[in-house]
């Protein structure tokens, strides 16, 4: 179908808005036949998307217009397929990804995209070169003749396989291959490659792209981060010369001019509390004892803005880049050096701008009083969280922690001052709702060129939470602010409480296990969380009640009612981001509209129009950034598992039972805050079964260790016969070898197979299903035997918040690198492990 004009597609969405719908396409990296379109004027707001036709060649973030459908429409085939997909994809193809499957019920919206309205700006991929070309297993046949043929000539095209399973497969042109891909294309197996899609002509079933260059060897480290810097479209590129001008010719000190203008902090006792790591320091704090006998307590923000004028190239390039992107050995900055870690960054014992927040408060943290100021601050201290820790703990500095120009006493009686507020502001925040849904993340341990040594889950110490509560109260302080001043203006930081079905869901799923939650508010749900008193229980319910959560996204306040701008886990009306200038270009925005209130100037650069999409812009590049840090401690722990296993032999660590179901079961390895889905289909068993009455998986084991042959039976849903394929445990090296769902026949190509049709159901057709033998169905047994019985028979029962023995195992040969969870056998005769583990 061609795509709708956007001026004809506008006028569609004006007259007709209850048939016409836009929004952003999420494609389901589980099932790339499942793609969503979240539209906020619908209740419930998904329309699901089913099959590569209805989604109409748009990509992943894509802004589209949709046609909305009848679900009766929808060919129960479909929804058939799609459950058939479900069941029998591959352990690689079911990573964790956030995404959900497609409901088994009909979904409540459905639709086909009509309009492209704007293009995600991820149009840059990492992957692999291949001769090989898509293949549906009903052409298969009259292909293979053709594809004989094929080979005794010179292709025109080579495929570019994303790593990202979301993408299709893209024509290259041959002339922008290596000159020895054809002969020597084996060589180029793990090397990766970056590439763009150029063009996706309506009677294309694959696009057209360009090569933009060779990264190198997959698994190494520097090469796996370009990788996945450029799958988020990340800029790595350095400050261009207009860039440059823009910014103060060094050495810089701040104007007496600009001095006169702001209030003069350079002799109050101010510091900053960081990582230790540390280099842009863009939030201090300060704590001055009244004469009637309250606090003024200061938090005190780089003043970028000051530096970044409306329009400039630097400005453009901020917004462009909008976000600091942090990786485990290096961070891609927003803004050049000399302002992030130079002029902009709070350094002790030099002067600096900054924007203010003041709060008077009594001892007891009672606020009495709000105000903004534009400052000048002289910091005396550089603290790292350890150093506030020691004093929070131990009553004061380490000797070495210098301290210029006050009295290290006064410092340390502020942070125990601090300490105390923050901690009744806690308590306040929680007894009035608030909800802590904080992720896992990783510390690694690295050598002097970068390579993992060892890793820890970061822990939170109260010198944390210490300024965490500080920074909440500013940006909270701010948002009323710049909200009161532009009613429908102001950009907030809004986080919508979760789908009303997937928490109901979610509920029922943890009464089946004999918990009884309350999801009827944000605080009601921490209360629950609260009250469960086994720890890995605890840990366990938190993970799945993140999972229920939506993303906060920034929003302008006047493209939504107020009444939906509350910020659900922190259950406030208003928020917004204020305190992380040098590394969110949000904030920086947020600076200038608070200026603008100070003053008084209601003439602000921003219509309600564009502000709303520098928020959409921002949205995309923080979720982006996220996910690249993430994908960053994924290579890294892939590396140090991998070492770990060459040096120390296997990896075998407790794990968590999370779910069960009645084939798998995810488990949750809390040393590496690792979720990871274990297959029944390749542990050493001579049978399984499933009580779904109880939740119960039984695991009736053989004396191996492990699963030495696997056995692969094709499902055969076409008329074809589908050959069984055989795998020793060492394709465990391979988990992921097979890792897009384009993956193809040994066929050469050229243009012809671009232009054969081909559903989602014959791309996906030669996904195959590994099964058990003797795989049980429902199974209503004694649940009650005795542990010497169990033992007997070689009988292990899963059932959530369980635990188990897992082999952690990590396989580098394939981009990105694949991290797989094997549960550890309790009767096997032999730890003997195979070369692949070893």
């Amino acid at each position: 179908m061609a795509h709708l004009t956007y001026s004809d597609f506008h006028s569609l969405l004006t007259k007709q808005k209850n048939k016409y719908v836009q929004g952003v396409l999420r494609i389901n990296k589980r099932n790339r036949s499942d793609a969503y379109v979240t539209v906020d004027s619908l209740p419930e707001g998904d329309v699901y998307i089913c099959g590569s036709k209805d989604r109409n060649r748009a990509l992943e973030g894509d802004v589209v217009g949709i046609e909305l459908i009848d679900p009766e429409e929808l060919p129960q085939q479909k929804l058939e397929g799609n459950k058939d997909r479900k069941n029998s994809r591959r352990p690689e193809e079911v990573e964790d990804t956030g995404d959900a499957d497609v409901d088994e019920v009909k979904p409540k919206y459905c639709g086909r995209v009509v309009s492209i309205v704007e293009r995600s700006l991820s149009q840059m991929f990492s992957g692999t070169l291949t001769i090989q070309r898509p293949s549906g297993s009903t052409k298969k046949t009259e292909r293979k003749k053709q594809d004989e043929e094929d080979q005794k000539d010179q292709p025109r095209i080579v495929w570019f396989k994303p790593t990202d399973k979301r993408v299709p497969l893209i024509a290259i042109p041959i002339d922008q291959a290596p000159e020895d891909f054809v002969e020597n294309h084996v060589s180029y197996v793990h090397r990766l490659f970056v590439a763009t899609i150029k063009r996706w002509p309506l009677s294309s079933l694959h696009p057209f792209g360009q090569l933009e260059r060779e990264l190198g060897d997959i698994g190494n480290i520097e090469i796996e981060t370009e990788a996945l810097l450029a799958d988020n479209n990340v800029t790595t590129t350095p400050f261009g010369e207009k860039v440059e001008k823009c910014l103060p010719e060094l050495p810089w000190t701040i104007p007496e001019k600009e001095v006169s203008r702001r209030r003069d902090l350079r002799n109050d006792c101010i510091f900053t509390i960081d990582p230790a790591t540390a280099k842009d320091l863009d939030d201090a704090v300060s704590c001055t004892r009244l004469e009637d006998g309250t606090l003024e307590i200061g938090v005190h923000i780089a003043d970028v803005s000051h530096f970044i004028k409306v329009g400039s190239a630097l400005d453009r390039e901020a917004k462009s880049r909008a976000t600091t992107v942090y990786l485990v050995q290096k961070a891609i900055p927003m803004l050049p050096n000399v302002l992030c870690e130079d002029l902009c960054s709070l350094t002790a014992n030099v002067d600096r701008l900054a924007f203010s927040v003041f709060w008077k408060m009594t001892e007891e943290g009672q606020i009495l009083d709000t105000s903004f100021a534009k400052s000048v601050i002289r910091s005396c201290a550089q603290l790292s969280y350890d150093d506030a820790q020691r004093v929070i703990k131990m009553g004061s500095l380490d000797p070495k922690v210098e301290v210029v120009g006050h009295a290290r006493s006064l410092v340390e009686d502020n942070i125990k001052t601090f300490f105390k507020l923050s901690q009744i502001l806690r308590q306040k925040r929680f007894e009035n709702g608030a909800l802590s849904i904080n992720s896992v993340k990783l510390s690694f341990e690295t050598d002097e060129i970068h390579n993992p040594l060892s890793v820890s889950v970061y822990e939170l110490k109260e010198s944390n939470r210490l300024i965490e509560e500080f920074m909440l109260l500013a940006n909270m302080s701010v948002a009323k602010q710049i909200c009161e001043f532009f009613p429908d203006l102001a950009l907030l930081r809004r986080h919508e409480q979760p789908l009303e079905k997937r928490k109901l869901d979610f509920i029922s799923h943890m009464n089946k296990l004999g918990l009884d939650l309350d999801a009827s508010s944000a605080g009601a749900l921490q209360r629950s969380l609260d009250a469960i008193q086994d720890p890995d229980m605890r840990q366990v319910v938190r993970l799945l009640t993140i999972k229920t959560m939506n993303r906060a996204k920034y929003i302008c306040s006047g493209m939504l009612n107020p009444d939906k701008y509350q910020h659900y886990s922190l259950n406030v009306p208003l928020y917004t981001h204020f305190t992380s200038p040098i590394r969110r270009y949000a904030d920086i925005i947020v600076h200038r509209m608070l200026e603008a209130s100070l003053v008084g100037d209601s003439k602000f650069y921003l219509t309600k129009e564009s502000c709303q999409k520098s928020a959409n812009h921002c949205n995309i590049k923080k979720d982006a950034a996220k996910l690249a840090q993430d994908q960053s401690s994924q290579v890294y722990l892939s590396v140090l598992l991998r070492n770990m296993t060459e040096s120390e032999g296997m990896v075998v660590k407790d794990a968590i039972i999370v779910q069960v179901l009645d084939a798998s079961f995810d488990v949750l390895v809390p040393e590496y805050g690792l979720e990871k889905r274990v297959y029944v289909d390749q542990l050493p068993l001579e049978r399984h079964a499933w009580n779904g009455s109880s939740g119960t998986l039984k695991l009736y084991w053989t004396t191996e260790p492990f699963k030495t042959v696997i056995e692969e039976e094709a499902q055969e849903t076409k008329a074809d016969d589908k050959s069984r394929r055989l795998s020793t445990l060492s394709a465990a090296r391979h988990v992921g070898a097979m890792d897009h769902p384009d993956d193809v026949t040994n066929a050469y190509e050229d243009e012809r197979g671009l232009f054969d049709y081909e559903s989602d159901d014959e791309d996906e057709d030669d996904v195959i299903r590994s099964k058990s033998n003797g795989a049980g169905a429902d199974e209503d047994e004694d649940e009650d035997e005795g542990e010497g019985e169990d033992e007997a028979r070689r009988l292990t029962r899963i059932r959530t918040f369980g635990h188990v023995s897992v082999l952690v195992t990590a396989d580098t040969t394939v981009s990105p690198p694949a991290i797989k969870v094997i549960a550890m056998n309790p009767f096997s005769a032999s730890a003997d492990v195979p070369t692949a583990f070893a």
